[in-house]
């Protein structure tokens, strides 16, 4: 859990894990996927910026809170179906981001204490999303929120689809399902 890997390909989790760096999982040229059908714990005191390409499985992303620790997932423009949960604990600085060109998408609930930043390609929620207080989802320039889930957005919250982003509600696996964008809702 210290230090980076050298191994390529994907990576299976059935247990629990609780890495201390980047570079733990394979991505980008690596070509690896992470497939989570356990936990992925960050724990409290430790500021991590993972990156992994495409996400899928049926697991639990949880970071407790305290240091800011950033997930970015998408590297080597990977797709990815995600159908586990996020979870965050008291004062979270949890930070999840989508980048390169490919479609990955959440199935379930995400946590409410994340910044979710859609930076490129498109990330497809069809579950809820309940974002606490100060936290927010950004839709930046050339990137597509899509999906059919529930994302509010309470107290000083807000869900900003930028100029030049795309909001594309509907899901395949889900058809005649709304997304539903409940208060703070700001169009660049």
């Amino acid at each position: 859990r210290n230090g980076s890997s050298d191994y390529t390909g994907d990576v299976y989790i059935y247990g629990c894990v609780l890495p201390y760096e980047n570079g733990v999982f394979p991505y980008g040229d690596r070509k690896g996927n992470l497939y989570l059908y356990g936990d992925l714990s960050i724990a409290k005191n430790v500021g991590v910026n993972f990156h992994i390409n495409g996400l899928f499985g049926d697991g639990y992303i949880y970071q407790e809170g305290g240091i800011t620790a950033t997930l970015t997932i998408g590297d080597g423009n990977a797709d990815g179906n995600f159908e586990g949960s996020f979870g965050t604990g008291a004062g979270s600085n949890f930070q999840l981001k989508k980048v390169g060109s490919g479609i990955q998408r959440f199935a379930n609930g995400i946590a409410q204490k994340l910044d979710l930043e859609i930076q490129g390609g498109t990330l497809q929620i069809d579950g809820n999303v309940n974002l606490d207080n100060r936290y927010s989802i950004q839709v930046r320039n050339g990137a597509t929120l899509a999906g059919c889930g529930t994302l509010l957005a309470s107290g000083g919250s807000q869900v900003v689809i930028n100029d030049g982003s795309v909001l594309a509600p509907g899901s395949a696996e889900k058809p005649n399902v709304p997304m539903t964008i409940a208060k703070n809702i700001s169009f660049g």
